[in-house]
């Protein structure tokens, strides 16, 4: 197998290479190297570290590559002419390579295991987190003026234009766990184990969590809240299941994702009522080169801060670390203003504004933390960690469905954050809707 992939590698980059820039070349073949680790490796199905592999090609191979070939289209504020590009690919090499030494070198080799938790349990959890949730979410519509306003202002909301000093914008975070009750409630019907009258009760509890949960992902105006709801159920289904997906529903739902992708803000700030200033200064071009510049910020803000050395900035020295859990408390209660995250320094570093608005990706947020050591260190610590965490819910696969599609959320968070790259970012996007609910999940599981 690994012969037939290292001939068929040899065969297509001796056409490609002599056709590409001396900058696409070395992305080309990275990629390629990528794709080798990947498919000489022997697996049944998809895990973490195919999350990690595909998502790097994808910010840190292909991106680069055509930002190279087409930079009116995708320069995105970095100068390609500059000497230190060839610095940037040396990070992303060393970064992969890294990551991958953190996640094979994992000493206890974890077997799945014998444990049981009972329906009714998580028949419980889910109204409780449906109740958390949606006491949290009206608190939170209260703080603007009540659900039709965050509904309606929900893009100005979201961009900082429309703000409030009431204490109560807080419960935006617990209302996550409104999120948390659908996939609870999904995973009881696809243990097929109720009787006809209380299939249809879930069916009702399914379509009553959908709901509310699907508006408070309009409230925020974001195309990944929606993508979160939806994802691990469709994944989950098919990773409980042992099946493959055919080809036609992964084209489907592959051209599904693009599509939403590039128009889902229009279409949720159309749905609210209202029209995006930020849709006014949206750049022209292809629905191909939009769906890149979707992805492009991470590499571009590595490039940037490689190129600005010595940075007019100390290190971060991953303090963001700190301040992601810092910042979970309300500011009344610290009775101090934080200050700016790695996104707000990045943003600056790319259009020089001060604000959160520009994330810099796992790379750029390693490199700006402790530039070199940093980048080492932290790819190593991130695969390490991924493994780990991959490891651990293994145990629990076997278990009910609802830790299939806790397996498929924690994976996509892995891809959010090799995006992000901001640790405050991260917990506040699944902190409430992930990580608490879990741990209480976890709680509840006993071994047979």
């Amino acid at each position: 197998m690994v012969k037939k992939i290292g001939f068929g590698l040899s065969f297509f980059l001796s056409i490609v290479f002599v056709s590409l820039h001396s900058y696409e070349s070395i992305y080309l073949i990275l990629a390629f190297i990528i794709l080798a680790v990947e498919l000489g490796r022997n697996k049944i199905n998809w895990d973490y570290l195919s999350v990690i592999n595909y998502t790097y090609i994808l910010l840190y191979c292909i991106v680069p590559m055509f930002m190279y070939r087409f930079p009116e289209e995708l320069h995105y504020y970095i100068d390609l002419n500059n000497r230190n590009i060839l610095v940037s690919s040396l990070y992303v090499y060393l970064g992969y390579f890294f990551i991958l030494c953190g996640y094979f070198i994992t000493f206890n080799k974890s077997l799945r295991q014998d444990f049981i938790i009972k329906d009714k349990i998580l028949f419980k959890l889910s109204l409780l987190f449906f109740t958390i949730g949606l006491i949290s979410f009206s608190l939170y519509a209260s703080s603007y003026g009540g659900f039709q306003i965050i509904i309606e202002n929900a893009d100005r909301i979201r961009s900082g234009w429309f703000t409030t000093s009431s204490p109560f914008v807080f419960f935006k975070l617990p209302s996550a766990m409104l999120t948390l009750s659908f996939w609870i409630a999904v995973s009881l019907l696809f243990n097929n184990k109720a009787n006809e009258y209380t299939r249809l009760f879930l069916l009702f509890l399914v379509a009553t969590t959908f709901t509310i949960a699907l508006a408070r992902a309009f409230a925020t105006a974001g195309r990944s809240e929606i993508l979160y709801l939806i994802s691990p159920v469709i994944l989950g289904w098919y990773l409980w299941r042992n099946k493959k997906p055919s080809a036609v529903t992964v084209i489907g739902l592959s051209v599904s994702f693009v599509f939403f992708l590039l128009n889902g803000d229009q279409i949720i700030r159309r749905l609210n009522g209202s029209e995006s200033f930020i849709e006014q200064n949206r750049e022209s071009g292809t629905a191909f080169f939009d769906f890149l510049r979707e992805f492009s910020h991470p590499y571009a803000s590595l490039n940037s801060m490689i190129i600005s050395v010595p940075h007019p900035l100390s290190p971060g020295l991953f303090s963001d670390l700190i301040l992601s859990v810092v910042q979970l408390v309300p500011e009344r209660l610290l009775g101090i203003n934080l200050p700016f995250g790695v996104s707000g320094y990045n943003t600056y570093q790319l259009t020089g504004v001060f604000k959160e608005t520009i994330p810099p990706g796992l790379l750029g947020f390693l490199f700006y933390s402790l530039p070199f050591a940093g980048v080492i260190l932290g790819s190593f610590l991130f695969g390490h960690l991924v493994r780990r965490l991959e490891l651990y819910l293994t145990k629990f696969k076997d278990t009910h469905p609802i830790y299939t599609l806790l397996y498929v959320a924690f994976g996509i968070t892995i891809f959010g954050f090799m995006m992000g790259g901001d640790p405050k970012v991260y917990l506040n996007l699944y902190l409430w809707s992930l990580i608490i609910g879990a741990l209480i999940i976890i709680f509840f599981t006993k071994k047979k």
